[in-house]
């Protein structure tokens, strides 16, 4: 019976799992199939721009490490000694901070000699100050190129009760302590000036105070030779253990004869060597 059935058909069981095979396998394409194909494509395209913009990014950060190294704008210098920065040009000037050794500061301008600048300290303060150029090295840009800048007279600096009996033309000496400052090994060191029209030719007395008036040291420093205009850097052996305000005064005992009495008190913040 069962020969006979396979007979009648005419097909064998292979031939109908082939056909039946056959016809999945080419089924024609539906709407669906359609939809899977374009959204993988949308994919691909938004992979594909993704890549480009990450691409165009990286390009563009890295520029600016090409001017990483470019010094700031403007003018700085860097301060090599510990230095006050005073409220008006010279020394006699109030002390309005301290710049420790080593550090750089921002230049605004300068004396039209350009023996005093002013700066910013702290950085990104607003507080400004007056440094003596000397204590100071190039650090960025030139001071050469820093504006003249004119400052009022520091408190404390109007001429003096006794100054119409003085002679400021006479060919006398005037000494006057232009900077003071510890060194590395913690003496104290000041720097003379004659200020004045004549020479000096002699000894001078030295006396280094604290603000509260105790004597740190007391000295006489040794014949020196003074043109007007000239100065001496005295290391006066003297140590400073402890910072804090100090008042150095220069011919406490009037001895030298000087066109101007007045200017021989100079007061510093001074730190000592490591401190």
């Amino acid at each position: 019976m069962l020969t006979e059935r396979g007979r009648g058909r005419g097909r064998s069981p292979g031939a109908v799992l082939t056909k039946h095979l056959t016809r999945r396998h080419f089924r024609p394409p539906t709407v669906a199939g359609f939809a899977i194909v374009l959204l993988a494509a949308g994919i691909l395209s938004m992979i594909a721009l993704f890549d480009g913009t990450e691409a165009s990014g990286d390009a563009t950060a890295a520029t600016p490490s090409a001017t990483a190294g470019a010094p700031p704008p403007g003018i700085g210098v860097r301060v090599v000694l510990t230095t006050n920065v005073r409220a008006g040009i010279g020394g006699q000037g109030d002390v309005l901070a301290i710049i420790p050794g080593d550090r750089t500061v921002e230049v605004n301008g300068r004396t039209e000699d350009a023996a005093w600048i002013q700066v910013t300290y702290p950085p990104d303060s607003n507080l400004r100050g007056w440094v003596p150029a000397r204590n100071t090295v190039r650090a960025w840009g030139d001071v050469a190129d820093a504006g003249i800048l004119s400052v009022a007279a520091p408190a404390g600096s109007e001429e003096d009760p006794g100054a119409e009996e003085q002679q400021p033309d006479s060919e006398l000496p005037d000494l006057a302590i232009t900077d003071a400052f510890v060194q590395p090994g913690g003496s104290l060191t000041v720097r003379i000036e004659n200020v004045g029209q004549g020479q000096f030719d002699g000894t001078v007395g030295l006396h280094v105070l604290r603000a509260e008036g105790d004597i740190v040291g007391v000295l006489d420093i040794q014949r020196t030779l003074l043109e007007p205009g000239r100065s001496a850097t005295v290391d006066t052996r003297v140590a400073i253990e402890e910072t804090g305000s100090y008042v150095i005064e220069l011919d406490r005992r009037d001895e030298v004869e000087e066109s101007n009495e007045f200017n021989n008190t100079y007061r510093v913040v001074l730190v000592p060597s490591g401190g």
